[in-house]
This record gives C-alpha cells, sequence and structure tokens, in this order.
C-alpha cells in the first residue's frame, strides 16, 4: 500500500468518529471531539490531500463521480486497507448504503438528496461496487486498479503479438483513421477490421498501440458467460483499454459488445465477408487492411531481419502479407535448419507460407527443361529474358503502387517450344508453374467462366508462381457483331477477361497457335510477345543433335543429322517424338539408335499427321524404311 493511498484515506477516522463516537478507540482516536469537531477535522485533513494526483482522483475524473460516490469509493477502499476502518465499520454492521448515506448526510433532507443521485448514477454504481443490495465492496478490478495493479479480469488475455511489432509503415491509414475516429468519439466504437488471413489486422492495432501507448486486452466470446461482462466493462473504463474480440463465428460477439458498452472494441472481420452490423450504442468503422506494395513489404522484412539482397528479393518475389513476413522471419531467425539467413534458407522460409488451392483450377507443371535444351533464333531468346528481368527488376523499376505484373505471349506453330520456354523461365526464376485447365473454365452457363477464371487468378497471387495458359485464344477469342443475346454475354465475357488479365500482379504467359483469333484488344494488353518460328534446317540439325545427345539411349556414330535436318521440316517437338521413339526401338533389340531406328520412327510421326514416307523421299537410306 503507498503513502499516497495511506494520506488519501486516513482523513475518513474523522467522518466514522464524527458518525459514532464510541467507534474512536478503534479507530485510534484519543479524546475524540464532538460529532461537529471530527467533521471540521475531516474536512481539514481531505483538504489536504485533495489536489494530489493518484488512482483516486483518476477514478474521480474518469467516472465524473461526485462528492458522495467519491466518498463511498474511499470508504469501500479503506475497509480492504486499514484494518482501524475496516473494525469501526464492522462495529456498525458494516458499509451499505443506509450507512454510507448516513456518514456523508448532515440531516435526512440530504440524505435524500444523495440517495437520488445514487439512483441516477445506478451504471457507475454497478460498475463500482455490483452487487449493492448488501455490503458495499469494490469490484475486485476496481480495487486492482486503485491499488495501481489494473490487471485484465478473467478470461481476458493482453493482447501482444511475439516478437516486438516492427515499425509503421508510411502509407497505411489505419492509425490515423482510427485516432481521428475517437477525437470525434472517444468511446462506442466498432472498429471492424478486414482482410484475408495474414494480411495484418492485429499487426495494424498493435501499430496504433504503439504509437498512442494503449493497452488492449483480447478475449474469445466462446469463454465468456454474463457474469464476466461487468468486469470486462468496467477494466475497460477505468483503464480506457481497447477490446479485441477473436472468433470465428460472427453471430458470438454480440451479447459481448453490448455488456461491455461503451467501450471501444475491435473485431477482425475476412474480407469475403458482409460487416457485422453496428450494436446498440456503437459506431461501426470499416478499416480495411492495405494491400503492400514493395517498399512497405521491403519495410516490414527489414524491421524484422538485417537487409540483404536475399532480403529485398524476397520482397519482390513473394507478395506476402504482414503475417506471412512475420512467420517467415520468424523461421529464419529460429534457424530454417540451420542455415542462417542463406537465400536457399530464406526461399524455404517464404515457400512454407504459400498457401493456394491453385491445384484444383490448374496442373502443377515440371520444370525439366534448360536453356541449353531451346534452339530459337537469338532474338527469341533476348526477348525470353527479357520477361525474367521484368520480373526480377519489376519493383526496382516501377513507381510504389503501379501494378508490376509480367504478361507475354507465346505464339507460334504447334512444337515450336512455347511451353518449354515457359518452363525454362520458370526454373531461371525459381518459381512454380501452373498449366490452366481451359475445359475446366470454360462453361457454358453465363458468368461461369468468369467466376472460374477469378478463382484462378485470385489463387495465384497467393501461390507466387507462373500462371501458363495454353491454347489462350479460347479464352481470349475476338468480340464479334452482336446478333442475339449468346454474342452480347460472350462479349461481355471476353470484356471481363481483358480487365481481370490486365489487372493480375503476377506473372501469366500466354501461349496459342493462332494469333489471328486473339481479340485486338488482348494483344495491347500483353507487355512481351515472342514468335516462335518453324525451325529452318540449320535450327532442326541442332535440334536433333541436342535430342540424341540427351538421350538416355546413345545415338551410334554413323547417324545423319545433316540428311534428317534437311529432308524432315519437323519442328522441336516432332523431332524429340522421333528420337523418342527409336530409343524404344533401340532398347528392345538392346541396342543403340541408328539411323534404321530414326527412318522407322519418322515414318510413324508421318503416319500421326497423315502423310506418307515414301523410300524415294530417303534417297540412299530408302533401303531402312522397306527393311
Amino acid at each position: 500500500m503507498t503513502e499516497y493511498l495511506i494520506r488519501q484515506l486516513s482523513p475518513l477516522r474523522w467522518a466514522l468518529c464524527a458518525y459514532s463516537p464510541d467507534a474512536a478507540p478503534l479507530l485510534g482516536i484519543e479524546n475524540p471531539p464532538d460529532g461537529g469537531g471530527a467533521w471540521e477535522a475531516y474536512i481539514a485533513e481531505t483538504g489536504e490531500t485533495e489536489e494530489e494526483a493518484g488512482t483516486l482522483r483518476d477514478l474521480r475524473v474518469t467516472l465524473h463521480l461526485d462528492a458522495f460516490l467519491d466518498f463511498t469509493v474511499r470508504l469501500a477502499l479503506a475497509a480492504e486497507l486499514l484494518p482501524e476502518i475496516h473494525a469501526a465499520l464492522n462495529s456498525l454492521g458494516g458499509l451499505t448504503q443506509k450507512l454510507a448515506f448516513g456518514l456523508f448526510s448532515a440531516s435526512p433532507k440530504e440524505a435524500v438528496s444523495w440517495k437520488i443521485l445514487w439512483r441516477r448514477r445506478q451504471e457507475t454504481v454497478r460498475l463500482l461496487f455490483g452487487d449493492t443490495e448488501g455490503r458495499l465492496r469494490l469490484r475486485p478490478v476496481v480495487f486492482d486498479y486503485l491499488l495501481g495493479e489494473a490487471r485484465p479480469p478473467a478470461p481476458c488475455g493482453v493482447l501482444a503479438p511475439g516478437g516486438a511489432p516492427p515499425a509503421p509503415l508510411a502509407h497505411s491509414g489505419i492509425p490515423r483513421r482510427i485516432e481521428l475516429q475517437l477525437a470525434e468519439r472517444p468511446r462506442g466504437n466498432m472498429f471492424c477490421l478486414t482482410g484475408a488471413k495474414g494480411s495484418g489486422r492485429k499487426y495494424w492495432l498493435m501499430r496504433y498501440l504503439d504509437g498512442c501507448g494503449g493497452a488492449c486486452i483480447r478475449v474469445r466470446p466462446e469463454d465468456v458467460t454474463k457474469e464476466h461482462f461487468a468486469d470486462i466493462g468496467a477494466f475497460l473504463v477505468l483503464t480506457g483499454a481497447f477490446l479485441y474480440v477473436e472468433t470465428q463465428d460472427k453471430t458470438a460477439p454480440g451479447a459481448l459488445i453490448r455488456g461491455v458498452k461503451p467501450a471501444n472494441v475491435f473485431i477482425a472481420c475476412f474480407e469475403d465477408e458482409p460487416l457485422p452490423a453496428a450494436e446498440e450504442g456503437y459506431t461501426a468503422v470499416p478499416l480495411q487492411t492495405p494491400v503492400l506494395g514493395y517498399a512497405e513489404r521491403l519495410a516490414v522484412w527489414n524491421a524484422c531481419l538485417p537487409e540483404t539482397p536475399e532480403v529485398r528479393a524476397a520482397a519482390s518475389r513473394y507478395r506476402f502479407t504482414v503475417g506471412q513476413i512475420l512467420d517467415a522471419s520468424r523461421f529464419i531467425k529460429e534457424g530454417a535448419g540451420n542455415n542462417g539467413q542463406t537465400a536457399a534458407a530464406l526461399h524455404a522460409a517464404c515457400k512454407r507460407q504459400l498457401t493456394h488451392e491453385l491445384h484444383k483450377l490448374s496442373q502443377k507443371t515440371r520444370q525439366r527443361y534448360t536453356w541449353n535444351d531451346l534452339i530459337l533464333p537469338p532474338r527469341q531468346i533476348e526477348l525470353l529474358r527479357h520477361i525474367r528481368d521484368r520480373v526480377l527488376c519489376g519493383e526496382t523499376v516501377l513507381p510504389q503502387g503501379l501494378n508490376t505484373g509480367v504478361r507475354a505471349l507465346f505464339s507460334g506453330p504447334p512444337g515450336t517450344g512455347k511451353t518449354m520456354a515457359a518452363q525454362i523461365l520458370a526454373r531461371e526464376l525459381d518459381m512454380e508453374m501452373y498449366t490452366v485447365n481451359l475445359s475446366a473454365l470454360v462453361s457454358k452457363y453465363i458468368g461461369e467462366t468468369e467466376k472460374n477464371l477469378e478463382a484462378v487468378f485470385t489463387e495465384a497471387a497467393k501461390s507466387a508462381g507462373i500462371l501458363f495458359f495454353d491454347e489462350a485464344d479460347a479464352l481470349f477469342g475476338k468480340r464479334g457483331e452482336q446478333k442475339d443475346s449468346h454474342d452480347k454475354y460472350a462479349n461481355m465475357q471476353t470484356a471481363y477477361l481483358l480487365q481481370r488479365f490486365e489487372s493480375y500482379g503476377g506473372v501469366a504467359l500466354l501461349a496459342t497457335n493462332l494469333t489471328s483469333n486473339l481479340d485486338p484488344a488482348f494483344l495491347r494488353r500483353v507487355q512481351v510477345r515472342v514468335d516462335f518460328p518453324a525451325p529452318d534446317a540449320d535450327m532442326r540439325r541442332l535440334l536433333w543433335e541436342s535430342v540424341l545427345k540427351s538421350s538416355r539411349i546413345p545415338p551410334r556414330d554413323d547417324v545423319d543429322t545433316r540428311f534428317l535436318a534437311g529432308t524432315f521440316e519437323l519442328t522441336g517437338s516432332a523431332i524429340r517424338n522421333i528420337v523418342l521413339t527409336a530409343a524404344f526401338m533401340a532398347a528392345a533389340k538392346e541396342g543403340e539408335i541408328g539411323m534404321r531406328e530414326l527412318i522407322r520412327a519418322v515414318s510413324l510421326e508421318y503416319a500421326k499427321l497423315d502423310k506418307v514416307l515414301t523410300p524415294r523421299e530417303l534417297g540412299d537410306y530408302g533401303e531402312l524404311l522397306e527393311a
């Protein structure tokens, strides 16, 4: 017990002595004066301590206590802390409303006035004392507050996310929005923090509390009964703390929020759910958690980890929420497999944070090719490397707030390497690649295709991977003349797809064999277009040599790649199929790939294309076809 409280409560001895001189010995008062003299002594000693700062004065100011309520609170506190006051009150039957009125009133008429004020302040009286039918006793939460030991009542806990929260971000308006709302309405606000899981709803609240030095308690409505409401409400009123409600059931907080009013309450809401209605006595204030740009993501990363090139790369590549960055940083600090803050460890920590359902809407594609496998003219290779650089440097080049998504189109005949090029880019960038299943996306029902595509883009944004659309002309075909309602909705569908494609912030690669079928507006939205030409004789020879070299069944020394390249106008895909077929033929004979196997494999490939290979076309190798 502090000296401050002793000084504040000691004058009450004289008030009790004035009411009952017989209690003087219990109060340690020898030769007590008459009632008037004792009361004058109470007034004099009280005046000496009236202006002292402390919890009693804070309570009086916070709850706007009148003189009688302030006197009763002091009596109740003294009964708990001072043995002589406790003994004197017990001799008078304990502290009750009736005794309090008698102690503080000079006459029965004055007592009636205080009784009227007491009834008018019943909400405050219940906050202070709870049950007022019997003896008056301070609520435990009020008692602790007056002793300077305010702590949240059960089952509440202090809101303190693990680790020190990073410094505030420059572009967030949430702390400022809270501040302005509280200036207009100090109490009775229901702040609805809206965002996806891990988007930083709790983080932004902590940022505000850091700035204002405020406190916040958290509670799950499922753990609270009506008996807890008053204690929680009293704590919130006395300390000015906020209440953070954690629940998956959006109907659960209603009774709790009404039971503790007029508090300031924060509720975490998901962005795809309707906001809860404002409870009686509250004003609903929606707060949308922001989507972090590169600079903001880097600021959070740097607040958690020392800035390195690897950290900057993670901030650029992974469009994480605040929660994901904090979790990844925590994983790194805890060792990340004892690798420390290496590029591999950081990448592994980030991959742990990727949660999406893109596998339900697309197919994850293996990345088994390298640049050495891709046989293209130098111009096309240069464009592909430019796409890679756009992905890596987008956040560096483009101003804050602009869309850094990369949209590229691969066009050309079938088998010329479009899918291979996409896989090589994915491998080069160390990103997962997902090939969209168009048959599962396109629907005959109005609005279903758009809905399916929206789901693809939403999940792709969470994957930090590459989205690959093969046969893109099936989705982004030309809009036609509106002759009927079907044409109208088809054009509306295309318009939506174009808009959604342009707004996507990730990497989208599209391939088509029929560029002429694409809508011109789509082509304008593509940032890089790479045309994959049919290979000429020199490129075909390089393809034959490359594919044969990579085969597990080795070629014989007499394989004539110059003849194969000059005679057969094939694409890279067809050449790979032919070498694979020849490899099976050679393996069946436990031999190597020779011209005999290759010629026969070419014949089979021609048959697939409804073409016939004749010995005359083969010149000196014609006998191999007939053998």
